[in-house]
């Protein structure tokens, strides 16, 4: 069942009676009630419904807009590579660079992002090296990362796995490929969307043995870099 109440026509009150109306009236009820409204009355209302409609709409545009760049972000960062261990006995720092891909909201305590790194370590010369010469390290890799301390000036751990191409251009070397893991810290700076970062990575397999048999031992060094992200 539905009701029509009493309504006001032309300043005076006209009852109209509470009487059950059957639903296949309606239409022709409604066509009756918007008969009553003035058609400059009318027609303004129709413009209020409408432009609050439009405003809504725009507004949750713009939301999931918001929402979307937060969901991607690109990122390039520079920076130094510094060997360890054997690979320091072999090389020298070198240049470092890395374009990303990371997926998560900016102000999510997790995320994940994708790096691809290109660098070149220097040559180094003398007893106990085992002549590579110079290198070219490139490294593709797959990384979680979360908020240990902060919100906005936050630190923050990264670490992930990859695969790594080593190529060292001294006398009868080859270039070899393999499994690489890295784990480190970064300090988020939200003013100018940049990072610092330092981290280590252990290139499986990467390095010579003293024999000079290629691929038995591991390559590590330190990636210290800046970065930012768009």
């Amino acid at each position: 069942m539905a009701y029509l109440a009493a309504t006001r026509c032309g300043g005076h009150a006209s009852e109209r009676a509470y009487t059950p109306v059957n639903a296949d009236k309606l239409p022709s009820l409604i066509d009756g009630l918007s008969a009553d409204v003035p058609p400059r009355q009318f027609q303004r209302m129709k413009f209020t419904t409408f432009f609050t409609v439009a405003i809504a709409a725009l507004a949750v545009a713009g939301r999931a807009e918001g929402q979307g760049r937060d969901q991607y972000v690109f990122g390039i960062s520079g920076g130094a590579a510094i060997p360890t261990g054997l690979t320091a006995d072999n090389h020298k720092a070198g240049p470092i660079g890395a374009i990303m891909l990371g997926i998560g909201g900016v102000d999510s305590p997790f995320g994940v992002r994708f790096d691809g790194m290109y660098g070149a370590l220097g040559k180094k010369t003398g007893t106990g090296t085992l002549g590579l010469g110079s290198a070219k390290v490139t490294i593709v890799s797959v990384n979680t990362l979360f908020t240990l301390v902060g919100n906005a000036k936050r630190l923050y751990f990264v670490g992930g796995v990859g695969g790594f191409n080593y190529n060292p251009d001294g006398a009868g070397t080859k270039a070899t490929s393999d499994l690489a893991i890295n784990a480190g810290l970064g300090l988020w700076f939200p003013g100018v969307n940049g990072f610092l970062e330092g981290r280590w990575f252990n290139l499986y397999r990467a390095l010579p043995d003293d024999a000079g048999l290629n691929g038995k031992r591991s390559a590590r060094f330190y990636p210290i870099s800046f970065g930012l992200m768009f």
